[in-house]
C-alpha cells in the first residue's frame, strides 16, 4: 500500500511540474508571440501538450546522441 501511495505522490509531483512549466510557457507565449508574429494566443492545454511533445522529442534525441557517443 505504501508503494502505491509513493507512486501516486510522484505522479502528482511530475504532473504539477509539467503544469507549472506549461503555465509559464503559456504566459510567455501569449505575451510575446502574438505581438511579434500576429499569431493567436494558446491555451493552457495546448502549452501542456507542447511541453509533453518537446520532452518526448528531447528524450529521443538524448538517446540517439548517447548511442552515437558509445560507438
Amino acid at each position: 500500500m505504501k508503494a502505491l501511495t509513493l507512486i501516486a505522490g510522484i505522479s502528482a509531483m511530475i504532473f504539477g511540474l509539467y503544469a507549472f512549466v506549461a503555465f509559464a510557457l503559456m504566459l510567455s507565449w501569449n505575451a510575446v508571440i502574438p505581438a511579434i508574429f500576429h499569431w493567436s494566443a494558446i491555451t493552457f492545454w495546448q502549452s501542456f501538450a507542447l511541453i509533453v511533445l518537446l520532452s518526448i522529442i528531447g528524450s529521443i534525441f538524448k538517446a540517439l546522441i548517447t548511442v552515437n557517443v558509445k560507438k
